[in-house]
């Protein structure tokens, strides 16, 4: 199955890199995409920040 990851950077706790574990763990990561300055909650509080990664990445694979 695609599968997009999408990640925040501000995270303290969560390290960019472990976008990247997933990206290498997770079979059918497509992308990683990083959020500058984003937090953990960043699709609540950043809504808009999420919407294009999301849209390029429905598009692509509708249909598969």
């Amino acid at each position: 199955m695609p599968t997009l990851v999408v990640w925040g950077t501000g995270d303290s706790f969560m390290d960019v890199s472990w976008a990247y574990w997933l990206r290498d763990t997770i079979p059918g990561v497509t992308k990683v995409v990083t959020v500058d300055g984003a937090r953990l909650f960043f699709p609540e509080e950043r809504p808009g920040d999420l919407v294009a990664p999301l849209t390029e990445h429905w598009a692509a694979h509708s249909g598969q």
